[in-house]
């Protein structure tokens, strides 16, 4: 065992901080010439700063919704928050730094923290500092603190003018005052009701700070002196909040030491720790544990914290997004709930019934929280499967936590303010999924519009087409629900459950045609996915074998025939191979996705942890291990000579393209135009699956 194995790429080195946690030293001279941002999320579950290698530091609000930057770039301003300094006349801000006269700058990405150093020079003839910029996400909070340290090797003191400022330029603007009114006291500058939902927006430093206010500008300076090998400290709250006054702010400034919240974030992950082969791989689940639950945040309209898929067109660096993230998919809840149910069981917890208030009474699963619902199906317009998520979901949560079974009796309120308990929920969700989905003409369940992947968009909208994906996914929560019905002495409806799944098993065991399950059928009765075709999809092997559908030579012939096709000796497996041309069949898909991009035969790593999920399953533990150690981040960041880890932190999907050089993922020019918010499902599934082959 060795913690040297995968421990740097291209651009760093990773080792252990203070807390014994792993972190990420990012030498930022390596990093290619025009490179986009490369953005740490961290986040107090009420708001989020996405911390990039210039040290801009934008801040995003949650108690919005969409979810709001407050400091988006603009053509007047670079956006963040700021550290400038100035001496002899001459002022700049903190990096990026003059690579040709100073050492390069360091940017540590840790979990709940990030911390800059650099050497900042004020002239060939001025003084030279150390510069450590320290930014901490307290959980709970509504602020970020901010910790800078200012170190003066030189024998002679320095002069110095310091500012910490921030500039209001919310993106999307909805809402927000164009006027803000500005209230200031020794070492607090607020912008004063700012939007109905957010409150106030503040900085609070030391009183010796002297806050500035112009229009929508806010920021605290000092002029201060540090000794000859001397060391000068300060600390800061940056953030908004709707219960914001002078002498809370100085409460809680004194509160949150940098080193205090850093310990915090590793008590809350001290159960992940998987007796791994290797300790590297045990550090990897730690990471991405860590960096997912910093997708907490506020569900709209309610208290209740929820990992948000993150994602979006978000305008961090614009200030006219195409299209600013709404709420949640009710599809992406259950599914990071599911990652979550055997590493934090009790946020999973909160993803799962935060989605189970998106329900109808009708057992219908609005497609996202708060958006309206049809009462009736439309094949041309509703995706089949949020229902199915639904119950494999909880299943699984029970399944990981079975002294949690009293859960299934904690009341939940419905999308139309009627409550029943979460058994209930799961009831009325296998009758909508039988009476209103139900089977297609080859006794499998109708795709609509789509099911789990929406590149089959096609395949359904008469109402004739089918999903042996959604299908075995169905038999496996099925039986699980009979279990559970039985558990609480349902006989009658254990008895109901338990035939559904013998009819949804028999059905998928009839999709294995050759040497793999199917995909789906056409609206016409075609296949899609199977030896007429020759294209196998990974995800519906995964649940066949999932769902202990086929017999156990079927289930192994599925898992060969996966293994064989669509695996490659670098990079985690593929979505479906070979990928469809451009143009897809139409009566495929009418999305314009190239081949090798997404879930046209690329790299989607929820898809190959599933894979994974069964191949231990199955006993194949080995192959397991070797695919999962593909799907991780830091052995994907080793072998990679040309894509920065920092933008594969932010990815969940990578591009394979099917002809020529490989590369394992997206160039950096086809970066340039990817959304600056990352992807919560890009860390979501390292630790769940690791636990699922060490059993």
């Amino acid at each position: 065992m060795t913690t040297r194995k995968y421990g740097g790429d291209a651009y760093g080195d990773w080792t252990r901080d203070d807390n014994s946690l792993p972190c990420y030293d990012l030498d930022i001279s390596r990093l290619p010439h025009h490179c986009p941002p490369l953005l740490h999320l961290l986040g107090t579950g009420t708001c989020w700063v996405l911390p990039d290698q210039f040290a801009a530091l934008p801040l995003i609000t949650a108690q919005t919704n969409p979810l709001t930057c407050l400091n988006a770039a603009s053509e007047s301003s670079l956006g963040g928050i700021r550290l400038t300094l100035g001496a002899d006349d001459v002022r700049i801000p903190f990096l990026p730094a003059d690579l040709e006269t100073a050492p390069p700058p360091t940017m540590r990405w840790g979990i709940g923290y990030v911390r800059y150093t650099g050497l900042m020079s004020f002239g060939t003839d001025g003084p030279a500092l150390t510069v450590e910029l320290d930014v901490t996400a307290p959980r709970g909070t509504p602020f970020v603190v901010l910790s800078l340290g200012l170190t003066n090797a030189a024998e002679h003191e320095v002069s110095l003018e310091a500012s910490v400022s921030f500039q209001l330029n919310p993106s999307p603007s909805d809402g927000f005052a164009p006027t803000p009114h500005a209230f200031t006291r020794p070492g607090v500058a607020i912008l004063a009701d700012v939007h109905e939902q957010v409150g106030d927006v503040f900085i609070a430093g030391a009183e010796a700070w002297s806050p500035l206010t112009r229009g929508r500008y806010l920021a605290l300076e000092h002029d201060m002196t540090i000794p000859g090998n001397g060391r000068v400290d300060a600390r800061f709250l940056v953030g908004a909040s709707r219960q914001c006054s002078v002498d809370w702010l100085r409460d809680e400034l004194e509160t949150y030491d940098p080193e205090a919240v850093r310990a915090s974030w590793a008590e809350s992950l001290a159960s992940v720790r998987p007796r791994a082969p290797e300790l590297w791989m045990q550090e990897e689940c730690v990471w991405d544990t860590g960096r997912l639950l910093a997708y907490a945040a506020p569900l709209p309209g309610s208290e209740e914290t929820v990992i948000h898929p993150g994602g979006g067109a978000f305008a961090v660096r614009h200030t006219r997004p195409e299209k600013a993230p709404s709420s949640p998919a009710a599809r992406d809840l259950l599914a990071l709930g599911l990652a979550l149910t055997s590493v934090a069981p009790e946020q999973a917890r909160k993803n799962l019934v935060a989605a189970l208030r998106a329900q109808e009474t009708t057992g219908r699963i609005r497609e996202s929280v708060g958006s309206p619902a049809g009462a009736a199906v439309d094949a041309r317009a509703d995706r089949s499967d949020g229902e199915i998520w639904l119950l494999v979901s909880w299943m699984e949560y029970l399944n990981a936590n079975p002294a949690l079974t009293d859960a299934l009796d904690e009341p939940v309120t419905y999308a139309t303010g009627e409550q029943e308990p979460v058994w209930e929920h799961l009831k009325r969700a296998v009758g909508w999924i039988r009476d209103e989905i139900r089977e297609g003409p080859n006794g499998f369940l109708r795709i609509l519009r789509g099911d789990w992947s929406a590149h089959l968009n096609r395949v359904g909208t008469e109402g004739q087409g089918e999903s042996v994906l959604s299908t075995a996914m169905a038999c496996f929560a099925a039986q699980r629900l009979e279990e559970a019905a039985r558990h609480r002495g349902e006989e009658r409806f254990a008895d109901e459950i338990a035939e559904w799944k013998r009819t949804l098993r028999m059905s998928v065991s009839e999709a294995f045609r050759g040497r793999w399950f199917i995909r789906a059928f056409t609206d016409d009765g075609r296949p899609v996915g199977g030896p007429e075709d020759g294209r196998l999809f990974t995800a519906v092997q995964a649940w066949a074998v999932l769902a202990r559908c086929g017999t156990l030579s079927e289930r192994e012939s599925a898992l060969d025939a996966l293994m064989q096709t669509n695996a490659s000796d670098a990079l985690p497996l593929r979505t479906v191979s070979p990928a469809y041309p451009l143009p897809p069949p139409a009566d495929v898909s009418d999305l314009g996705l190239l081949p090798g991009d997404g879930v046209n035969g690329g790299i989607v790593l929820p898809v190959a942890a599933w894979a994974i999920w069964a191949l231990a399953t199955e006993g194949r533990r080995q192959e397991a291990i070797t695919e999962w150690q593909k799907l991780a981040l830091r052995k994907r960041g080793a072998e990679s000579g040309s894509l920065p880890l920092g933008l594969q932190m932010a990815l969940d999907q990578l591009a394979y393209p099917q002809r020529g050089t490989r590369q394992g993922g997206p160039t950096l020019t086809a970066l340039q135009s990817l959304p600056a918010l990352p992807v919560a499902h890009a860390s979501a599934w390292q630790a769940f699956t690791l636990k699922k082959i060490l059993g």
